[in-house]
């Protein structure tokens, strides 16, 4: 049983970047919440009743509810409500008071190139498409408008020449941040510990909109869009409402969505019914896990062969790796930590095959979790979408 819903903090959400407080006196946050906490938040409510949690001895039926996200939604802007990650693969410079969008993309290596003797030989090195001389532009959003991602992804050339400010100002540069100091309370005399002063720092989502008199702008109404699905064998359903989420136990509210994913580009499908070759990118909205650290399995969900389609590894595109840990509850124990290939990292594949082969791959990989491990894609992590990819 699937659904869809939006979630709308009603503090500051505590999305600690896991590294121990032992010898500070904060809490630091993650620049966006990991899907396996928004995973974490679903099994427990879906878990709970009056009484609190109720399932603990069906824990690995609950493994096995999955999630798609989260992405953020600019609820204020009816028209494109969608904040999709910005692509790796887009560099926004300054050029005087404008901003100028470049593109990077896979290379051929010649005969005569020497580089890292790590760097795997079968793959192409990424580099600029032009020379440019601006400076990175610090202002420029982590969050683009859909409008302009779906853009990105069908014709990156159309962003050529052309000042791109005016169309990623509707964008997000990133989620505010907000810390809050706290006392610790002595429970027999119900007053303040001499000293024991410490503060939590938390993502403000605005959940209405308003005018910002400090910053001279309209803030928009924020929230966090997941899709859910829920094994019909559970006999359980997701409710809405006020519950957990995150850390501190800080609260948002739970509501059904209305919003429909957007579908792949018109051009990225015409071009990909021809049979041959085809060159894509994958861009991640949500962060990835592979077996083999950055790189996709050949046997994974993203290149796996599939009838009527080849597909190969070009090149691919991302920042350092995120790390993610946790607690687990049902061994009382912390997580192995692991690395994440983080959300916005680009991946180019070669598609060989008949147009309904590739089409097929298309429909599989779009706004779909594409991960290694059934487990990852279950808890949300590699939501990918794609667009077209010049040689």
């Amino acid at each position: 049983m699937s659904s869809d819903w939006i979630l709308q903090p009603r503090d500051p959400l505590v999305v600690r970047d896991g590294r121990p407080n032992a010898g500070r006196s904060e809490s630091a946050t993650l620049a966006f919440p990991h899907p396996s906490t928004l995973a974490g938040a679903v099994r427990t409510r879906t878990g709970s009743g009056e009484a609190g949690f109720v399932m603990s001895a069906n824990l690995p039926e609950l493994l096995q509810i999955s999630i798609r996200g989260p992405l953020l939604v600019d609820l204020t802007d009816a028209r494109d409500p969608w904040r999709l990650p910005a692509p790796r693969d887009a560099l926004v410079t300054v050029s005087g008071t404008s901003w100028r969008v470049s593109r990077l993309a896979p290379t051929p290596l010649g005969g005569e190139v020497a580089v890292d003797p790590a760097f795997p030989s079968d793959l192409e090195l990424v580099s600029l498409s032009e020379n440019t001389r601006g400076k990175p532009a610090l202002e420029a959003p982590t969050f683009w408008p859909w409008a302009e991602l779906e853009r990105w992804l069908v014709d990156p050339a159309s962003f050529e020449g052309v000042d791109a400010k005016p169309r990623l100002s509707s964008g997000l540069s990133k989620l505010t941040r907000e810390a809050r100091t706290h006392v610790s309370v002595d429970s027999k005399a119900g007053t303040a510990r001499e000293g024991m002063l410490f503060s939590v720092t938390g993502l403000r989502l605005p959940s209405a909109r308003f005018r910002s008199k400090t910053a001279g702008v309209d803030v928009h109404a924020q929230g966090l869009w997941i899709s859910t699905e829920i094994p019909v064998s559970l006999g359980r359903s997701l409710q809405p409402g006020v519950g957990p989420l995150g850390g501190e136990r800080r609260l948002a509210s739970w509501s059904k969505s209305e919003l429909s994913l957007p579908g792949p580009p018109p051009a990225l499908k015409a071009s990909l019914s021809r049979p041959g070759r085809t060159r894509v990118r994958v861009i991640l909205s949500t962060p990835a896990i592979f077996s083999a650290g950055w790189r996709p399995a050949p046997e994974g969900e993203l290149l796996r062969t599939r009838p009527e389609c080849q597909v190969t590894l070009i090149s691919a595109l991302m920042p350092r790796p995120e790390s993610i840990s946790g607690w687990d509850f049902a061994k009382n124990r912390p997580k192995a930590s692991r690395r994440l290939v983080p959300s916005g990292s680009v991946y180019w594949l070669e598609l060989d095959g008949t147009g309904a082969g590739k089409l097929s791959w298309l429909s599989e990989v779009w706004l779909r979790n594409v991960s290694d491990s059934e487990q990852d894609r279950r808890d949300g992590f590699g939501l990918a979408v794609v667009g077209a990819g010049q040689s």
